[in-house]
């Protein structure tokens, strides 16, 4: 689990640097030059980059742009995803997730719940945001949550094939036996994801962003 859940974090992590585009209990210090947006997304790259370790720097920060600017979705979207960098870290036994990984997955998917409301030309972050419910609902325990996270997740690969599939196969796989017909379904969309990146343009398959209804269009930037 938390070796998927790590390639998974990282995969996402990969697309959104390509793209160019509870939260401790410590004190929040004084806006730094550029505000707390900016700052916070300093400490998120630096820490998905390993140039230092910022995680909470990253939340502390990027929670106070929430709050400072609410309907601004790019922190919303950081936010959640330094969560879940934080729940791939931590989640090391499929069949126990510590309070810490219960909390931190829910506050992934309430962050990029916001920010699927707010940037909704990003087709990408339905996906996380499936990704983030699908978990909690397994860290958890919890079968309604967790059918719910099948279904958002299926939901955003209507917007995105491509791309959110990659959630779709990263997280449920490795929660369910190898016979289960979830598995087979994850099977299903890997072999079609393999059809269409042997028909896209290069540009598009680095992107990994072909939208529904049209294969050779592509969301190229964040907000």
């Amino acid at each position: 689990m938390a070796h998927l859940l790590r390639t998974l974090s990282m995969a996402l992590a990969a697309a959104i640097l390509f793209a160019g585009s509870g939260c401790g209990d410590t004190a929040v210090p004084a806006p730094p030059p550029g505000g707390y947006a900016a700052a916070g997304e300093e400490a998120f790259y630096d820490t998905l980059n390993g140039v230092e370790i910022r995680d909470q720097q990253a939340i502390d920060w990027l929670r106070e742009a929430t709050r400072s600017d609410p309907l601004v979705g790019r922190p919303w979207f950081l936010l959640g995803m330094m969560h879940l960098w934080r729940v791939a870290q931590a989640w090391t036994d499929p069949l126990h997730a510590s309070p810490f990984v219960r909390e931190e997955v829910t506050l992934a998917r309430e962050a990029l719940a916001r920010a699927v409301v707010l940037v909704p030309e990003d087709t990408r972050i339905p996906g996380f945001h499936a990704a983030a419910r699908y978990n909690e609902g397994v860290a958890k325990e919890d079968p309604e949550i967790t059918a719910d996270g099948l279904r958002v997740l299926r939901e955003a690969m209507d917007v995105n094939f491509l791309f959110n599939s990659f959630d779709f196969v990263g997280v449920v796989p490795p929660t369910v036996s190898g016979d289960d017909p979830l598995m087979a379904e994850s099977i299903r969309y890997i072999e079609h994801g393999l059809t269409l990146l042997d028909d896209c343009t290069p540009k598009i398959c680095a992107m990994t962003a072909l939208v529904a209804g049209d294969r050779k269009s592509t969301r190229l930037n964040s907000s």
